[in-house]
């Protein structure tokens, strides 16, 4: 994860996730990886390449988020959700599960991860996340 400011930019680098459980039907999940940047009352949601049949996916993209640089909105008033889901399972049941930055989130890597970001500006800033299991999927 990379905040530029000087293009008010947050950019998201997906790599790879480790040990997604197999679906409710014993299969093997098709992952697919959603993002939504929310700052105020803007959501902007990006959405992976979809990795068939597959525990241990690998996407290699960036997505990139137009955001409010200004501190007050990057501490209180942006929240950024990574959801893993299975798009052929659909709705809640097929959210794996997510990890979550700035407001809403929970652990402390995301936390920190967090306030990484916004110390270190134009720097690639590289974590692994425990995904939550979540009871809904924030749209």
């Amino acid at each position: 994860m990379r905040l530029e400011p000087q293009a008010e930019r947050l950019t998201i680098t997906l790599s790879k996730a480790k040990d997604l459980p197999k679906n409710a039907s014993g299969q093997t999940p098709n992952a697919q990886v959603k993002i939504s940047v929310m700052q105020r009352t803007k959501q902007q949601t990006k959405e992976s390449r979809v990795k068939k049949r597959s525990c241990h996916p690998s996407w290699k993209e960036a997505f990139s988020f137009l955001i409010n640089v200004d501190p007050e909105n990057l501490h209180y008033y942006t929240s950024v959700t990574v959801t893993i889901h299975d798009p052929e399972i659909g709705g809640e049941s097929g959210v794996i599960g997510q990890v979550r930055f700035g407001q809403g989130a929970v652990q402390n890597s995301e936390i920190a991860h967090w306030k990484k970001v916004l110390q270190s500006m134009r720097k690639e800033s590289t974590e692994w996340h425990r995904l939550m299991v979540c009871e809904d999927e924030r749209d």
